[in-house]
């Protein structure tokens, strides 16, 4: 049986979201037909913008510069999702966007953790006995 995950990158403008005449850039990101969708903080002109390619159109610099950065995010979102793979650890839509914004998803240690396990290490052991 073959195990594969799937993985797509959509970037996308949220029309019901204008402020001042700009559309806010979103990231859709689907992984295993899950999708989680984050705002790039980005803004464009929705007569700029090309829904197919899903990019900004025109040879203005500032338009260079955003489908400069849109491919960045795809190649970090990518590595991501690849790191993630290679490490063996869960894959999914919300952990690749966790990782590419550095969020780690392992909770921290903390004093009172560390005495609960060692409560419950002492109890399970073996040789302890009971009086």
């Amino acid at each position: 049986m073959r195990t594969s995950n799937t993985f797509g990158i959509q970037f996308i403008i949220r029309l019901d979201k204008l402020k001042d005449g700009k559309a806010p850039i979103y990231v859709r990101l689907t992984v295993n037909k899950e999708i989680v969708h984050f705002a790039l903080k980005q803004w464009i002109n929705p007569q700029q913008w090309d829904n197919r390619r899903g990019a900004g159109k025109g040879k203005a610099e500032s338009i260079r510069d955003l489908n400069l950065l849109l491919d960045q995010v795809r190649l970090a979102l990518s590595n991501s999702f690849q790191a993630l793979l290679v490490n063996g650890k869960t894959v999914s839509a919300e952990s690749v966007k966790n990782a590419f914004m550095g969020i780690d998803e392992e909770a921290p240690v903390t004093l009172s953790h560390l005495m609960w396990y060692h409560n419950e290490q002492i109890e399970a052991h073996p040789c302890r006995q009971h009086a």
